[in-house]
């Protein structure tokens, strides 16, 4: 197992990664354009991230950005957020997520970062985190569900603060309004989205459909949120994940 620091030139090497799991045809190529050209745009602002190579094929990888360039509700002085990882599914509860971690944290460590912070999407990686010296520090809803925050200081870092959600504004033509939350470097964002685009003419009549790039901080701080779907400011993640028409959404809503 090889590990190497994410490079422009290895940008393009890269593939589709976790997307090969989640997205198919065209998503999957759609995502990796949008996904490569927000790395390469993002890596003066000091992105760096960890690749995990297996006879030539990455396994594994780390994103990293300062807190203050991180599209994410999270507020701190000199800290690393690790904005996403992943490993192979069939790898992932071998010690090489371990080994991917653990690095990660070391090399973040060695930049002279006061601590990091990551979100914890997977139950089951918490005692990982822990492991490395991460506490929990709080939540965040992400993808319809709460997501533990957790910090680990590694020389007087002070804890993050967090951006809560904000009201989302009406619908200026219709009586419900849809808003999508769908960051480029994500391919659940991609998921997302293409499920609800795909729905779109079924429910357009009944609910004007606005789509937010969380790719960019600014968006996500105006707004508080990261990923997700929302109907009049209520959660419907969950449900369009599980392939509940929005169609019928709508016109359950507020029943």
């Amino acid at each position: 197992m090889e590990f190497r620091e994410l490079t422009s030139s290895l940008v393009t090497f890269w593939g589709s990664g976790c997307a090969e799991h989640i997205l198919t045809g065209a998503e999957n190529t759609s995502f990796i354009r949008r996904r490569n050209n927000w790395i390469n745009a993002n890596i003066p602002l000091r992105l760096s991230g960890l690749l995990m190579i297996d006879w030539g094929k990455i396994v594994g990888f780390t994103i990293e950005l300062p807190v203050e360039y991180a599209p994410l509700p999270l507020f701190g002085k000199n800290l690393a957020t690790i904005l996403c990882y992943w490993t192979q599914p069939a790898i992932s509860t071998s010690n090489h997520k371990n080994m991917l971690l653990e690095q990660t944290v070391e090399r973040l460590e060695r930049k002279s970062y006061s601590g990091a912070v990551v979100i914890c999407s997977n139950n089951l990686d918490i005692p990982i985190w822990e492991s490395l010296g991460f506490e929990t520090v709080g939540e965040l809803e992400m993808l319809g569900s709460a997501n533990k925050v957790m910090f680990l200081n590694f020389s007087d870092g002070s804890l993050p603060s967090f951006q809560r959600p904000k009201p989302l504004p009406s619908p200026h033509q219709r009586k419900l309004a849809l808003d999508l939350f769908c960051p480029a470097y994500c391919p659940l964002g991609g998921l997302l989205m293409s499920k609800v685009i795909k729905q779109s003419p079924d429910f357009a009549r009944q609910a004007e459909l606005r789509i937010h790039d969380t790719s960019s901080r600014e968006v996500v701080i105006r707004s508080g949120r990261v990923i997700g779907a929302y109907l009049n400011g209520k959660n419907i993640t969950t449900k369009v994940l599980q392939n509940v028409p929005i169609i019928k959404i709508i016109s359950d809503f507020g029943s």
